[in-house]
């Protein structure tokens, strides 16, 4: 289980780079190509509050990833990861082929860097295995099912716990 929580944790950090190094390469764009000035972007106090969000939700599951708890874990990671993978579809690509908003070849770079990794992160956090604790019959015995379904089964509890070395 730990493997999977620093790989989405890993993931979430790949993201956010890519993210920031996308919006720096446009301010570089903007500024240092003369395209346009401190005043290039208008967008109301509202418009900045979601992208701030949308900023935020990223670096908040780099950490998020490596403390919640298995559920909470895979629910966060594939809400966010569809909120961000569908921010970046929207704007690196759709709004650009709807002609609603330009774009560059460095964002469709970055956007698909964007996309795949996000996207991973989904697919990585659905697949994410189940923990079930065993049922104990009142016999004080795990269920039937749970014995036929073990992959020690048919093998002595004391061999289960048996190392290679012959050490417990």
């Amino acid at each position: 289980m730990e493997d999977i929580r620093v790989r989405l944790s890993v993931l979430w950090l790949f993201a956010t780079l890519n993210y920031i190094y996308a919006d720096v390469f446009f301010c570089i764009d903007v500024l240092g190509s003369g395209k346009g000035g401190p005043g290039v972007l208008h967008f109301s106090p509202g418009a900045w509050l979601v992208i701030a969000i949308l900023m935020e939700i990223p670096m908040a599951m780099i950490l998020l990833s490596r403390i919640l708890k298995p559920t909470a874990n895979r629910w966060a990671n594939i809400v966010a990861g569809i909120i961000e993978t569908a921010a970046v579809l929207l704007t690196s690509f759709i709004l650009p082929i709807l002609h609603l908003m330009g774009t560059s070849s460095y964002y469709l770079f970055f956007g698909a860097i964007e996309v795949a990794c996000t996207s991973l992160v989904v697919w990585y956090a659905w697949r994410w295995p189940r923990e079930t604790a065993p049922r104990i019959e009142p016999s004080g015995q795990p269920s039937l099912l749970q014995q036929l379904s073990s992959p020690n089964r048919g093998q002595p509890l004391i061999s289960r716990h048996y190392t290679h070395n012959g050490r417990f």
